[in-house]
């Protein structure tokens, strides 16, 4: 589990949906679904963006530094 903290560079080459669906996952906490070879995380989102954007999952990958882990309990 990650919380997301930071905002990558480049959020401004998103479009207009994504921008939206990562500022709104923003302090929030989410499960690492992959790691890529890169080291960028894959990570599931759907508990934001199903009630915000519709569908029926959603994913986002994140650089390392813009998260931070979360202990579990």
């Amino acid at each position: 589990m990650v919380r997301l903290i930071g905002v990558p560079s480049w959020l401004d080459q998103l479009p207009e949906e994504s921008k939206r669906l990562y500022l709104a996952c923003m302090g929030k906490e989410f499960l690492v679904k992959e790691v890529e070879p890169d080291g960028v995380l894959v990570i599931d989102v759907s508990a934001v963006g199903v009630p915000l954007l519709g569908a029926s999952r959603h994913i986002l990958m994140v650089d390392p530094p813009d998260v931070e882990p979360v202990e579990l309990e």
